[in-house]
């Protein structure tokens, strides 16, 4: 039995649960460690029991899960039947394989089943008698789990930290003013995946001049100019596992305002990396950074949580959010990335991501903190 499967066994056992139906394909490759097999359509169901874990799909992809699974832990089932009914005829196996089955069933479910899959899920398990079970939902079940990264987890996301880095400074040494910001999106997507990306871990942002005060920015046709900002967030993807980097360029030396602004950015940014360790909250992280940026009259400018988890998605847990009470722990992997946001001169942000260690906080990103500077031709 895989690791996961045995954490995930251990965890329904506490919560007092006989079975759990899986969906998010995220959840999946951790639950499964089978990598570059599960993309971003839901096509797939699992039903983990005590007595073995079963996984129904379609024949487009399961032929490389079985490939995934020389071991067979898995049942994988690509009959052509809903995947309600496929939950209800394995649920229905489980109970007669107990003696005294329990009553009633306890199933966790997650707590975003589409509602048409629920229903069809309550249909199903009508059909096949079940009157006596409890479909529970489940707040992030599996998502606490992954939480915490194995060493072989970390590995993968320090190489997508490197990949990413690497793409940095090869577009570096490319950019110059007038480009668009579509255009810079565009090589830089395309270095990324020279570089050994698979892809790209979520939309890409290349912002410049005043499209910087919006934080999730969407690039345009606007041609970047000198004595801009330009902002750069983005992240690949390398065997499932992601990065998530930023970094605020100027078109040009800085004048007196940009400067002053980035560095109370970066003052922001140094605090609350510095101040993460094991049984801080994330709360606490969040709000070292907000109060450097409240002293120098930015608090109303930042307008996000200080970071996030990264793994197999590229927002997981934990969160360095307000009311984010859960306390760090090793192998926690998060970003740190304050940002302030001006509507008519432009936003700042800058971010690391990397992991929570006995010591404090170990970044996996390698790129200058400090302001750059594109010098125009």
């Amino acid at each position: 039995m895989t690791q996961t499967l045995k954490q995930l066994r251990e965890t329904l056992q506490e919560h007092n649960f006989d079975a759990c139906v899986v969906t998010h394909t995220s959840d999946l490759r951790w639950l499964t460690g089978w990598e570059l097999v599960f993309d971003s359509e839901r096509a797939h169901t699992a039903l983990i029991t005590s007595l073995g874990a079963a996984l129904h799909t379609d024949g487009r992809y399961s032929g490389i899960m079985r490939e995934r699974d020389p071991k067979e832990e898995w049942l994988i089932d690509d009959t052509l039947l809903a995947h309600s009914e496929f939950v209800a005829r394995e649920l229905e196996n489980y109970a007669k394989a107990w003696a005294k089955p329990p009553k009633p069933l306890r199933v966790a479910i997650e707590n975003d089943l589409p509602l048409n899959r629920f229903r069809a899920l309550e249909k199903a398990l009508g059909e096949k008698g079940f009157t006596e079970l409890e479909l529970v939902e489940t707040e992030e079940f599996i998502t606490k789990l992954r939480a915490v990264k194995t060493p072989a987890e970390l590995k993968l996301l320090k190489k997508a930290q490197e990949i990413s880095d690497a793409a940095f400074y090869k577009l570096f040494e490319w950019l110059r003013p007038g480009l668009t910001e579509i255009e810079i999106a565009a090589e830089l997507e395309h270095i990324m995946r020279a570089q050994g990306a698979e892809g790209i871990a979520f939309p890409t942002i290349v912002a410049s001049g005043p499209n910087t005060a919006n934080p999730h920015a969407v690039p345009t046709n606007r041609a970047v100019q000198k004595g801009d900002f330009l902002l750069l967030d983005y992240g690949v993807r390398y065997r499932d596992y992601c990065s998530d980097t930023t970094r605020t360029l100027f078109m040009d030396v800085p004048n007196s305002k940009q400067d002053a602004l980035y560095h109370v950015v970066l003052a922001a940014f140094e605090a609350a990396r510095d101040i993460i360790k094991p049984g801080i909250t994330g709360e606490q992280v969040h709000e070292c950074a907000a109060n450097v940026l409240k002293k120098h009259g930015y608090a109303k400018q930042f307008l996000h949580s200080l970071g996030h988890g990264v793994g197999i998605k590229v927002h997981e847990l934990p969160r360095l959010a307000p009311k984010a009470d859960a306390k760090l722990v090793v192998g926690n992997v998060v970003t740190v990335e304050p940002g302030v946001y001006l509507p008519g001169f432009g936003g700042i942000r800058i971010e690391d991501c990397g992991v929570v260690t006995e010591s404090g906080f170990e970044s996996f990103t390698v790129l200058p903190i400090d302001p750059l500077v594109i010098a125009p031709a």
